[in-house]
């Protein structure tokens, strides 16, 4: 899970001003190039993920993070094609976003039945604890290594630690088979679930997906907007992964005693406070606060977007529900490097954009309010 921060928007926006700089491309199509790399790997993990099924669990992971390594060592030695640049990213977004958290997430269920909640979440505090400081670490060999060295700094790290993963990963998988469960929408005669209310949901379930992303793709742009130094605001990382984790940890028992449904209407509100701060004030303590508050909503988000289709929908509907819902997620996520880099590229600075982001918020929270209403009518 800490290998795949490779093909995480994070950390692949750090290195934006290089890309835009060796492949002469403005910040509209550098989104574009990203977004397309992001489909065309949303369309290829669906086949790629279902191969863990059939194949040991330490031949998976060693071919996800080679080819995750490979990715990076080929985006260090890339030449100035914009092309072979989208190559690259399908790689990284692939391997990295796609397939290694998909082997961690599927390890979690394989090994931990029983407990994979449980498990998922310690994986999940320890990857927001790594975010403290892989940025920073990222822009110290940025610095002393420039944007290729890095790369492939980068790509023999991930090879390095899936070998020493694979190493702890035990021969049997035998494991494997105790996790397998039957999925009851591919029994004859199950009903599908209609889809009206997740769409009526979608605006507020989706807010922090585009938004973070379009945020922190274009972070490189923010720093140069305020006049802060790009080492101050991925430092500033420390304080969402902090926030993060602090929130994952006093909100769970929270969700678990009352409908995820009513929490829907104010989990939105802290991103959009902090996205009002971060287009009022150009202050350097503006950065950790507007950090923070981000932390807070995703770490809800992250939550939220498990429970809440099997609270509205029901365990059996669950999964059909969901990978829906994820096929849209990854839509949206997709494109919103592209929308913000068009809009900066109209002249439209980010901090506007962050403003126009944070009523966006207050709109989608009000409209939780009106889909909690059709949701309670649903369940009487």
């Amino acid at each position: 899970m800490i290998l795949s921060s490779a093909g995480q928007t994070f950390f692949i926006s750090l290195f934006s001003d290089a890309f835009r700089t060796h492949y002469a491309i403005g910040d509209g199509s550098l989104g574009a190039v990203f977004a397309i790399a992001t489909f065309a790997s949303a369309l290829a993990l669906p086949y790629l993920g279902q191969k863990i099924d059939a194949v040991s669990l330490r031949k998976f992971t060693l071919g996800a993070g080679l080819l995750l390594g490979l990715a990076c060592a080929m985006i260090a030695l890339s030449p100035a094609s914009v092309i072979f640049f989208g190559i690259c990213l399908f790689l990284l977004r692939l391997a990295g976003q796609g397939l290694m958290v998909h082997t961690a997430m599927t390890a979690m269920i394989r090994f931990f039945p029983a407990d994979s909640g449980k498990a998922m979440a310690v994986v999940s505090l320890v990857y927001s604890a790594t975010l403290v400081f892989i940025p920073v670490a990222a822009v110290a060999v940025l610095g002393l290594a420039g944007w290729r060295g890095t790369w492939l700094f980068t790509g023999a790290t991930i090879v390095f630690g899936v070998c020493a993963a694979c190493h702890l990963l035990p021969r049997d998988d035998v494991a494997s088979s105790a996790a397998k469960v039957s999925n009851p929408l591919s029994q004859p005669g199950v009903a599908r679930p209609k889809l009206g209310l997740m769409l009526l949901l979608c605006p507020t379930m989706l807010a922090v997906a585009f938004i973070l992303t379009a945020m922190i793709f274009h972070q490189g742009v923010l720093a140069t907007e305020k006049g802060w130094p790009l080492e101050w605001l991925a430092g500033c990382f420390s304080a969402f992964a902090i926030s993060q984790a602090v929130t994952s940890v006093l909100v769970a028992p929270l969700i678990d005693r009352i409908r995820v449904i009513r929490i829907l209407p104010v989990f939105l509100l802290p991103l959009a406070i902090g996205l009002g701060i971060i287009a009022l004030f150009d202050g350097l303590w503006a950065a950790p606060l507007y950090m923070g508050l981000l932390g807070i909503s995703a770490a809800i988000d992250l939550k939220l977007g498990t429970i809440l289709w099997a609270d509205l929908f029901g365990a059996v509907q669950f999964g059909y529900v969901r990978s829906r819902f994820e096929a849209i997620r990854i839509i949206v996520t997709g494109s919103a490097p592209l929308i913000a880099g068009k809009l900066l590229d109209a002249g439209i600075p980010l901090t506007n954009q962050a403003a126009a982001y944070a009523c966006y918020a207050v709109g989608a929270s009000a409209l939780a309010v009106v889909a909690g209403r059709f949701a309670r009518k649903a369940h009487k």
